[in-house]
């Protein structure tokens, strides 16, 4: 027994025709009729947006659009409508009306005939020749032969007041204005044209100038191989500042000696003796005393050995014998009648 493939409405593309695309349900619909939904759906075909209602006699059955390509058939605008995935719209099969820019056209050759006539405010096509006859195309979009005659000959032929001269006379020069950049490689001279093969270099040219004016035979300049080069130069008297200073040792013997008002450097020791340096700038041995340290303090434990007076601060001395005899009878606390006792 053979099977047979029955294909279903919904799974075609090409749809049946449907009578219009509208929101709401007719009232008195035929058995057959078919509509598109139209967002928002309202009645009995709510929650049906862009499906497909198609009446059985007794309610609606809708039809879903499948996938994007779904075509049908309007009938109240007797045009085509597609499902683009979101919603149904308009088929146009018809030519669209476009414009093509200038570097669209990349091939073959364009019909002139294409190509409007000059006006005064546009630029248009060249009009047929015909056969070619020596004419000229004027501003009125006509061919013609110019009013004068063409110039032949060599040379610039004179044109007065924009009328060529009546002997077609060539320009002269006592004509040519003194402003007129004629090059020279293009006139017929009667001497050697200039030769740039000695022209300085730029280089060179931006040296003239130097640093003393303008070089002439009243202002020379010395080159590299002047023998006046080698000429000994006495050097110009010239001060630095100390922040000039910064590399190397300045020679000691630069510096001043020492004065009553200005500073200066300190002189030479010779071999050190231990000697210190006065206020006159002079190496010599400070005025000596016993007050030394191996005297007075012969423990070396910072501390006098020995006094003779204790000053108490305010000036008043008090005899080493004195200070021993006071430590003898120092006070001490007695415990059982809480006073202090002396020892005499």
């Amino acid at each position: 027994m053979a099977n047979y493939r029955v294909p279903v409405l919904e799974k075609f593309e090409y749809q049946p025709p449907v009578i219009a695309y509208q929101s709401a349900p007719p009232g008195s619909p035929t058995k057959g009729n078919r509509y598109i939904v139209l967002t928002t759906g309202t009645g009995a075909w709510a929650g049906h947006d862009e499906a497909i209602a198609t009446y059985d006699g007794a309610a609606w059955i809708f039809d879903n659009p499948g996938a994007v390509g779904w075509v049908a058939y309007l009938q109240s605008a007797s045009k085509f409508y597609y499902f683009s995935g979101t919603a149904w719209a308009e088929l146009d099969m018809k030519p669209k009306t476009h414009v093509h820019a200038g570097a669209d056209i990349t091939s073959g050759t364009l019909d002139g005939d294409r190509l409007a006539a000059p006006t005064t405010t546009k630029r248009g096509g060249v009009k047929a020749t015909g056969t070619p006859s020596g004419k000229f195309l004027k501003d009125d979009d006509t061919w013609a032969t110019p009013a004068a005659s063409v110039p032949t000959g060599t040379g610039f032929r004179k044109v007065v007041a924009g009328v060529e001269d009546a002997a077609a006379k060539l320009v002269e020069n006592a004509e040519v204005h003194a402003s007129a950049a004629i090059a020279e490689s293009k006139l017929a001279l009667n001497y050697a044209t200039h030769s740039p093969a000695n022209d300085p270099s730029s280089g060179e040219k931006a040296a003239l100038p130097g640093t003393s004016g303008t070089p002439g035979s009243g202002n020379k300049y010395v080159t590299d191989q002047d023998a006046r080069n080698t000429n000994a130069r006495t050097p110009v008297a010239h001060e630095h500042a100390g922040a000039d200073i910064s590399s190397g040792t300045v020679d000691g013997d630069r510096l001043p000696g020492l004065s009553a008002t200005k500073k200066g450097g300190a002189p030479a020791t010779g071999t050190p003796s231990g000697k210190y340096l006065k206020d006159d700038g002079t190496w010599a041995t400070p005025a000596g005393g016993d007050m030394t340290k191996a005297v007075y303090d012969t423990d070396a434990d910072n501390i006098v050995d020995k006094a003779e007076a204790v000053d108490d601060g305010a000036g008043n001395a008090t005899t080493a014998a004195q200070v021993k005899e006071a430590y003898d009878k120092r006070g001490a606390y007695d415990a059982d009648y809480k006073c202090l006792t002396f020892v005499i």
